[in-house]
């Protein structure tokens, strides 16, 4: 970049400043301090050292907030999402859920972004994530129809705790793979200003199953396929539009 803007300057204007942007003006003091080895080490080692610093105490609070609201917490529920789903939605939005990164009415209002902290479901209490996602009548009465379905079709309940279904504690992956969808269809249906429906969610949870049968297929591993699925695999041909 230096020497493309050197040839683009005039011969007279170039010999004339070539003196003073030949370097960087950088003082003395600071290139000795660069050019140290030591000191360089020494640097990073302190930025590490502060950085885990800033780490532990991020951990430590978020660790405090869901024992608060949920009773318990443990570190690495990415992992078995991971196992349960390849989506790559689903996945994120369950990290930014656990991180508490989802941005609720409740900090929006904070940002002066929504004109209300109210649930977007509901519409009477504050939604916080644990309310959006658990504590809603109107999802509390969406879970208990995935329930109703499911157990109706395919004789399968759909069961959890609050500290299951937020952090998928000693669950098998395709208790994990319902839990992480219907989370997601709660998300998308609270961003576009609608209630989330059983119907979609299990249009949802088909397209899952033939995204694994198929994978399943390609690596010759239909039999993880059953396992994982059981009755739940004719889903494939049952549900409809």
């Amino acid at each position: 970049c230096y020497e493309s803007l050197m040839r683009s300057l005039p011969d007279t204007v170039r010999n004339e400043t070539r003196v003073f942007f030949e370097r960087p003006n950088i003082p003395f003091k600071v290139q000795l301090f660069l050019n140290e080895p030591n000191i360089n080490r020494h640097c990073y080692s302190l930025f590490v050292k502060e950085l885990r610093k800033k780490c532990e105490a991020t951990n430590t609070t978020l660790r405090r907030k869901w024992v608060q609201e949920v009773g318990s917490y443990t570190a690495g529920s990415v992992i078995p999402v991971k196992q349960a789903t390849k989506s790559a939605y689903l996945i994120y939005l369950h990290y930014r859920i656990i991180n508490r990164t989802i941005a609720t009415n409740k900090l929006l209002l904070v940002l002066e972004v929504a004109n209300s902290n109210l649930c977007t479901f509901c519409k009477r209490d504050i939604e916080t994530i644990c309310h959006l996602f658990c504590q809603c009548p109107v999802i509390q009465q969406f879970l208990q129809n995935i329930d109703a379905e499911l157990n109706r079709l395919y004789h399968i309940r759909f069961r959890h705790t609050i500290a299951t279904w937020f952090l998928v504690q000693d669950i098998d992956p395709l208790q994990t793979l319902i839990i992480t969808l219907a989370k997601g269809m709660i998300y998308r249906a609270r961003n576009s200003d609608v209630k989330p429906e059983v119907l979609q969610f299990l249009n949802a949870l088909k397209l899952e199953a033939i995204i694994e049968r198929r994978a399943s297929e390609l690596s010759g591993r239909t039999e993880a396929f059953g396992r994982k699925w059981g009755s739940l695999s004719s889903i494939i041909t049952s549900v409809q539009n």
